[in-house]
């Protein structure tokens, strides 16, 4: 009877340790930035935004490095982009020299999660692709 062995190198054994550690890597990098933006924004900062879609009303109020931030203003989005939406909120609170919040960022997390999902099928991919590359011994 025949039997067949697959062998696999040790570069291929290295390279499935190199992409894990790329991925740990990656996600460090992620968990780091998305902390060092919560502490960007001071817990003395409060504000509110609503959208009803015509009306877009942001409030911000507290203090920032020891200046006093008081901003309250509505703007017309009537028939605007949801992308057009975020820029104007982004640049409000770029213009008063904050971050935007977290929460008010939805596409950061489908970003983050998008990317964890593209690491990981190539990490799967590739190890799919090694398994079957080795090397085919008759014995």
């Amino acid at each position: 009877m025949y039997q067949f062995r697959i062998r696999r190198s040790a570069y291929e054994v290295n390279n499935n340790n190199t992409m894990m550690k790329i991925f740990l890597i990656t996600l460090l990098i992620g968990i780091g930035i998305v902390a060092l933006v919560q502490q960007s924004v001071p817990s003395t900062v409060k504000t509110r935004i609503s959208d009803d879609e015509k009306t877009l009303s942001i409030q911000i109020e507290g203090n920032k490095n020891g200046h006093r931030i008081h901003f309250n203003q509505a703007f017309d989005v009537a028939g605007m982009s949801t992308l057009r939406k975020e820029v104007l909120k982004l640049q409000v609170f770029t213009s008063l020299g904050i971050s935007l919040p977290l929460h008010e960022m939805p596409w950061l997390l489908c970003v983050v999660v998008g990317l964890a999902g593209l690491v990981t099928t190539l990490i799967i991919r590739n190890k799919v692709t090694s398994d079957f590359s080795g090397h085919l011994e008759y014995t």
